[in-house]
């Protein structure tokens, strides 16, 4: 879309509609001599100003541009981050100046949601403070939230609305200007202030994106390797409630009716080194024993019906993924309450 590749050869727009999941504000290295799809965090051309789709300058760079700025060819496009994106440094740059000192609206064209609580690869079950796909170990157990139904609900939608029988809800992100996106290290001192976490990532450990220097052909696709970073662009993220759960975004019932703690980081394992850092795509479930106690299983599952109720009413979630909304909050309630023993 950035490059204008969404125009086929008889003029027409190629995709109506296009939804990138998890992938932050990065684009990704794809159209440069020895690009390589799949690096992760390496600095290159898909870490490069613009982030955000609107028209924007960059306050560093001096730089004015946006990632959809072929209007005449762009399709409907529903991005939807977990909360790992925005702790990994750039997904709030998708929806922020890049000073971060104001919010810049999506387009009418755009939908943005953050599926609050959550990480990168979804719920983790059973219970494992070890990922599987690269057998890192980390502090605490891995986050349990589904939001599988988040993300059918906003195909549907997106079908929909390319369709033309409806719009999808408004976007759904933490901001600047309500004080739900704030710096990670403010929300790093709130877990901290509450004395209940021996292990806690350290902000300036934490990665971060910056202006890059890849050399005088970058134009070309031809860049100078490895890229020199410059200054700093904000990393930004969603503030969190006295809960220590989000307070911004599509918000589950796990994290309006909490039986705990759910986020979308994990410091890395001791034994791994690097203690300091967050663990690649991973977030952690801990669950209260206050919390779990301070309802009866009935009355935390009624609770949860009116959370999804409201979900169901606003078009986050489909009907048909009711009974699967409540089934699976009384198997967290279970696994909540044999956590705590």
């Amino acid at each position: 879309l950035f490059e204008g590749l969404n125009e086929t050869e008889e003029g027409q727009m190629a995709f109506d509609g296009v939804m990138p999941h998890i992938a932050g504000a990065q684009r990704g290295d794809f159209n440069h001599r020895f690009a390589q799809p799949s690096s992760i965090g390496v600095p290159a051309c898909g870490q490069l100003f613009p982030f955000a789709g609107r028209t924007t300058t960059d306050s560093l760079t001096g730089v004015r541009d946006g990632l959809f700025r072929d209007r005449e060819f762009a399709p409907k496009v529903l991005t939807t981050n977990t909360s790992w994106e925005y702790w990994r440094g750039d997904a709030a740059l998708s929806h922020i100046t890049s000073n971060g000192r104001n919010d810049v609206d999506p387009l009418s064209n755009e939908r943005i949601y953050l599926f609050a609580g959550t990480h990168h690869i979804n719920a983790v079950l059973p219970v494992t403070d070890r990922f599987v796909l690269t057998n890192d170990r980390v502090r605490y157990p891995m986050n349990t939230v589904s939001y599988t139904p988040l993300i059918r609900a906003a195909l549907l939608n997106m079908i929909d609305w390319v369709e033309g029988d409806s719009s999808p809800p408004q976007s759904q992100i933490p901001r600047l200007a309500d004080g739900t996106l704030v710096s990670r290290e403010v929300v790093i001192n709130k877990f901290v202030e509450t004395g209940k976490f021996e292990q806690l990532p350290e902000s300036e450990a934490l990665t971060f994106m910056s202006t890059l220097d890849l050399g005088p052909n970058v134009s070309h696709g031809i860049c100078s390797f490895p890229a020199v970073q410059g200054d700093r662009y904000p990393a930004l993220v969603c503030d969190v409630g006295t809960d220590l759960n989000e307070v911004a975004g599509i918000r589950l019932p796990d994290l309006v009716v909490p039986l705990g703690v759910h986020t979308g980081w994990n410091p890395r394992h001791r034994d791994h080194g690097g203690e300091d850092q967050i663990a690649a795509f991973v977030g952690f479930s801990m669950f209260n024993k206050d919390l779990v106690n301070k309802h009866s299983k009935s009355n935390h599952l009624k609770q949860v019906g009116a959370v999804v109720d409201r979900l169901l009413d606003e078009c986050y979630v489909l009907q048909e993924d009711r009974e699967l909304l409540l089934s699976t909050a009384e198997v967290r309630f279970d696994l909540a309450a044999t956590q705590i023993r």
